[in-house]
């Protein structure tokens, strides 16, 4: 169930919606063991966007996550974990995107985006609580129309070099070796 608001404004709109989903069947992990729950889930989204001139458009978006409930399949509640245990709900409460379009000319274009998360408790099937860290992620990213057919692209994301991306408890190193950093992508699209 959805209830929302669309308003034009400017040249662009607003989107305020109130939301609630339910997903049967999620699996999640419980020592060791796959296992189906129902995922009830209820948030708050508005999303922005407004061509300001010809050549440059913002767009904002932000999400409250108001409750989370996951259920076993047995009706037992899982303290609305989706994920393991019996921790608390392992999503951010607040996300928010800033995005800005410049398309310099008709044929190149450039961006840039920033993502904002914050952090999170969790808590342990012993009554302690987790503290996990919030995460910030500049992309920056261009395209060139060589013809109707033919599109060039490149983006690089993660400009912050930002490694665990919400895994970080609170107080302790995070072993990031293995993770990815800032990464580049080339790309060609191309209609037939």
């Amino acid at each position: 169930m959805e209830i929302g608001i669309n308003q034009g404004i400017h040249n662009g709109y607003i989107d305020v919606a109130l939301y609630n989903i339910v997903q049967d069947k999620v699996p999640r992990r419980n020592n060791g063991a796959i296992q189906n729950v129902e995922v009830d889930q209820t948030g708050l989204e508005v999303e922005v966007f407004d061509q300001i001139t010809d050549s440059v458009s913002v767009s904002a978006s932000y999400m409250h996550i108001l409750e989370v409930e996951a259920t076993r399949e047995d009706g037992t509640n899982a303290n609305g974990n989706v994920f393991f245990g019996n921790n608390g709900v392992p999503v951010p409460e607040h996300q928010a995107s800033l995005r800005l379009d410049y398309r310099a000319t008709e044929k190149w274009g450039v961006w840039g985006a920033a993502y904002y998360t914050t952090g999170f408790e969790s808590y342990n099937i012993d009554g302690s609580v987790t503290e996990r860290s919030g995460f910030t992620r500049l992309d920056i990213g261009t395209s060139y129309a060589v013809n109707d057919k033919l599109t060039l692209r490149a983006r690089a994301e993660n400009l912050l070099d930002e490694r665990d991306f919400g895994q970080t408890i609170d107080g302790q190193t995070f072993d990031d070796d293995a993770k990815l950093g800032t990464v580049v992508w080339l790309g060609v699209d191309y209609t037939f």
